[in-house]
């Protein structure tokens, strides 16, 4: 019988695997046989064969921060440039200057959807508006909102209009990459 955390690193390799084969079958034919898709630096979290060609603002609550993590792992192995507060803010920046300018760079903002976002103040709903600021500004037209649910709950009102993508059983991961990579 597998152990848990052997069923847990199963399971991060098969979502590695998928997405790889996601970003095949999307990318051009390969120049350099040495830049395969089986090159990627794991500890840098980038692939060299493909750089980050899209960039995603992550918004989340921050109870969620540990699974939002891993998502955005697995789409840096994709080849995706994420924007994730922890990793990019600093100590004495306005905080929402900031984030309305990774906004405004952003081809895509994943919106996280949970219990905890449901449940919560905080943050969350203060960049979910300068989200939706953004769009009716019509500053940023080609920016693609994604609502992911991590939880089986029902999106806020502002986000219903969208197709949203469940990652709470790692099955529709696939279907992020894709969607982010969808012109």
């Amino acid at each position: 019988m597998l152990s848990p955390m052997s069923l847990i690193e199963f399971e991060r390799r098969l979502r590695e695997h998928l997405v790889r084969q996601i970003i095949d079958v999307n990318s051009p034919p390969k120049k350099d046989a040495s830049k395969s898709v089986t090159n990627f630096n794991l500890t840098k979290r980038t692939s060299p064969a493909y750089p980050p060609t899209k960039s995603v603002f992550l918004s989340y609550a921050h109870h969620d921060r540990n699974r939002v993590r891993e998502i955005a792992t697995d789409l840096r192995i994709a080849g995706i440039n994420i924007w994730l507060d922890e990793d990019e803010l600093l100590p004495g920046q306005d905080l929402q200057k900031t984030i309305e300018e990774a906004i405004k760079r952003s081809d895509a903002i994943l919106v996280f959807v949970s219990k905890n976002t449901k449940e919560k103040s905080g943050y969350y709903y203060e960049e979910l508006k300068l989200v939706y600021d953004n769009l009716k500004s019509g500053r940023n037209k080609k920016i693609r909102i994604i609502p992911v649910r991590l939880d089986p709950v029902e999106p806020d009102i502002i986000l219903k209009k969208y197709m949203w993508v469940d990652v709470f059983s790692n099955e529709q991961m696939p279907e992020l990459v894709k969607a982010i990579f969808k012109d």
